[in-house]
């Protein structure tokens, strides 16, 4: 199992790519903030929102954050 298998089991976030940023772990709770493609997408979003509906505009920055992480996998 990959290191990003392991997170998605763990944190129950399948295919987003793991947290974005720093893990922290207290009291037995593991705080992990936005998901990578989270992450993706609101970049992705700052460039999008300008020509699109908002609903289209947050399905094209998830394709996009999408996209990226299979990109990623290679």
């Amino acid at each position: 199992m990959t290191e990003l298998e392991q997170w998605d089991a763990t944190l129950d976030v399948k295919g987003t790519g793991g947290p974005a940023f720093t893990v922290r772990v207290t009291d037995n709770i593991v705080y992990t903030g936005m998901t990578l493609r989270d992450y993706f997408a609101a970049n992705a979003l700052q460039v999008t929102c300008e020509d699109y509906m908002p609903t289209e505009a947050a399905k094209l920055a998830y394709d996009y954050a999408d996209a990226m992480l299979k990109e990623r996998l290679k």
